[in-house]
């Protein structure tokens, strides 16, 4: 019985210390995805849409170029942002069909600032699908063209 209790005693152990190891390896790996995430946001203008075009989040950079608070952009349709003039507007549902399907698009975007100013963006906009394949939103990276004709 001893024996039967010290052989359990050290499988015990041994899940115990193959436990820590996995829970600092998701720590080492979370901690290196915040990393990666805080370099993009500092760079990039990021933007969160759900498939049918709302608005679900946008990182600082975003809201700073466009204007606006996250509060006001809850909800808020993508194609609001844009200017009358691009493409895009007018091709608003088959542009958000492709992406639900799955479909990356990226290139120059006119937007339209809380302001009514015009903005030109370089933006990439990325289906982002679950584990089972399903796109369940589009993430836009994009970054502000127009400071760089003022240059």
């Amino acid at each position: 019985l001893t024996e039967q209790m010290r052989a359990q005693e050290e499988e015990m152990r041994q899940n115990m210390e193959e436990l820590q190891a996995t829970q600092e390896e998701m720590e080492r790996g979370q901690s290196e995805a915040e990393t990666n995430m805080n370099a993009i946001n500092s760079a990039l203008a990021v933007c969160e849409f759900a498939l049918d075009g709302s608005i679900q989040k946008a990182n600082p950079k975003f809201l700073t170029l466009l204007g606006y608070t996250q509060t006001e952009l809850n909800m808020e349709q993508f194609k609001s942002l844009l200017h009358r003039d691009d493409k895009q507007y007018q091709d608003y549902r088959s542009f958000l069909s492709n992406l639900a399907h799955g479909i990356p698009w990226k290139g120059e975007l006119k937007r339209q600032t809380k302001r009514g100013d015009l903005v030109s963006m370089w933006s990439n906009f990325s289906p982002i699908s679950n584990k089972a394949g399903e796109v369940v939103k589009i993430m836009e990276l994009s970054v502000d063209l127009t400071s760089k004709s003022h240059n």
